[in-house]
């Protein structure tokens, strides 16, 4: 299955691309580094772009997802759910409005929902039920881990730019996908 620190690195890179503190947005360099410095907005905008924008379609987008989880080859599912988040945060980087921003996470979510049921029981199928459990903890690790690694986003936003970063992250995730689509087989496929 996809690794879930290539998701959490995806959808918690926004958090450290930002900077609301007073000054932040006007010191020098500000607009390289900073995404709301270089897109024109604040704090209010952000928490509808980080939470609203992806959980309204994360969320309901999730039950679907489980149920093509169930007919669907999930090997597939998730290859291509990586590639369409790794698009989305590709876009991001390229955005210079708002309004992108938001589609970005619309996409980010939809194309995030469908990974977790994918992922769990393509993981149920591919392991002996004595390990499940510990793949599965395995696998859930991955969320940690990918916000710890995300947090290096702010060092690579101060020496690359947010634009770049941004990228860096879209293209890593595009190699994954590419990566998974060659490896991963389910099991139920024909």
């Amino acid at each position: 299955p996809v690794p879930p620190c290539s998701r959490r690195w995806s959808r918690s890179l926004i958090s450290y691309l930002v900077d609301f503190s007073p000054g932040a947005s006007e010191a020098p360099g500000a607009p390289r580094a900073l995404m709301n410095a270089d897109v024109g907005f604040g704090a209010l905008a952000y928490s509808a772009i980080v939470s609203l924008a992806f959980v309204a379609v994360f969320a309901p987008l999730s039950l679907f997802a489980g149920c093509v989880a169930d007919v669907t080859d999930r090997a597939a599912l998730s290859a291509y759910a990586l590639a369409a988040w790794s698009l989305a945060t590709a876009w991001q980087g390229a955005a210079r409005q708002l309004w992108e921003l938001v589609a970005c996470r619309m996409l980010l979510g939809a194309a995030q929902a469908f990974t977790t049921p994918a992922a769990y029981t393509l993981l149920a199928d591919l392991t002996h039920p004595a390990r499940r459990g510990c793949v599965n903890a395995v696998y859930a690790s991955g969320v940690y881990l990918g916000a710890g690694v995300s947090a290096l986003s702010i060092l690579a936003a101060r020496s690359l730019g947010w634009r770049a970063t941004t990228e860096a992250v879209a293209i890593g995730g595009l190699a994954l996908a590419a990566l998974a689509a060659l490896a991963l087989r389910d099991p139920r496929a024909p």
